[in-house]
Parts: C-alpha cells; structure tokens; sequence
C-alpha cells in the first residue's frame, strides 16, 4: 500500500515530464500568438496598401477626366505620360504590401493560415481569398497617342471606375476576414 507522501510526490520521471508539457504548452502557444500577430499586421499592410492604391486609382481618373476635356496636343502626351507612371506606381504599390514571401494583392503566395494545436478543428485561413491589385488585376489597360480618341478614353474611364469598385471589395473583404479569423482565433486562446 502506498503512503500518502508517494500519492502527493509524482515519481522523478513523471515529475519532469510535467515540467515539459506545461513549457512547451507555453512555447507553442507563444508561437501560435506570434503567428496571429504577424498574420494581422500582414493583413494591416494590406489595406495600407488598398487605400493608397484607391487614391492612385483616383489619381488616374482625374487625369483621364483632364484628357477627355482638354484638345491641346502637348497636354495630351504630357497626361498620357502621368498616366502610365501612375499606372506603374499601382505596380509598386502592390509589390510593397509583402511581407516575408506573403503578399495577399499581387496573386501570388497568398495562402496564410493559422493553425491551433489545441484544437485540431481550428484552422483559420485566407486561402480562398484571390485578389490581384496591380494593373493588371485592376484591369488598367495601356494607352497610347493613337488611343487618345474620346470614345476611347471615355472606355477606360469605364475601366477606371470598376477598378475603384474592385478596391474597395477587396478593402471590405480583408476587414471581414480579419474579423472572423480573429474571432475564432481569440475563441480557441481563451478555451486554453
């Protein structure tokens, strides 16, 4: 029979063993917090991105707008040319939102998941998420001189604008998942 000394003291082995378990509980959960920090702030640039990316978008517009109105030839090229250069800014603006190899606009790398080990069901991710938002997922076509008709730029003012409207769906859908990963995420921490 055993004394109540050896049911109150775990053998050595036992004892170390719960040592272990309860700092690599700790560890993991560390690196669990660490990954939701990192994968928010990632979310965070994102929309950074998004808003300066609307602006440029807006940047584009009043300068075609500018174009259609005005019939001097040397202020077309001269706003043909601040055209593509914002056009390429959109690019720019794009590429800055990685962080690490992840960036969640340009269409690539833009699988980002969390993954709770204490809950094997717990897996929040944006995977579904595809959102290009260079110029090319925006749909900002190239003009040249010779495309400086008025029904030809009238046309890409129509692109122009469903370019905004894409912006800001992607804005919305960013706030919305961060909202419901955070969610799970901020259920499965306090289940711990």
């Amino acid at each position: 029979m055993l004394n109540k000394r050896e049911i109150e003291t775990p053998p050595p082995q036992v004892d170390r063993a719960l040592r272990h378990a309860n700092a690599s509980h700790a560890n993991r959960m560390r690196e669990q917090m660490e990954t939701a920090s990192a994968t928010f702030a990632l979310i965070g640039k994102t929309l950074k991105t998004l808003q300066k990316t609307y602006a440029l978008v807006l940047s584009i517009e009043m300068t075609l707008e500018s174009l259609a109105r005005t019939e001097k030839y040397t202020e077309q090229v001269e706003l043909l040319e601040l055209y593509h250069k914002i056009r390429d800014e959109i690019d720019l603006t794009a590429l800055s939102a990685s962080v690490g190899e992840h960036n969640l606009i340009n269409g690539r790398n833009t699988d980002i998941s969390l993954h709770s080990e204490w809950d094997n069901r717990a897996d929040y991710g944006l995977s579904q998420i595809d959102v290009t938002v260079g110029r090319r997922g925006l749909k900002i076509p190239p003009l040249d001189k010779k495309d400086l008709k008025q029904d030809t730029v009238q046309k890409t003012l129509a692109h122009i604008r469903r370019a905004q409207q894409h912006v800001v769906w992607a804005e919305g859908v960013f706030i919305s998942e961060a909202a419901v990963m955070g969610k799970r995420f901020k259920s499965v921490l306090k289940d711990i």
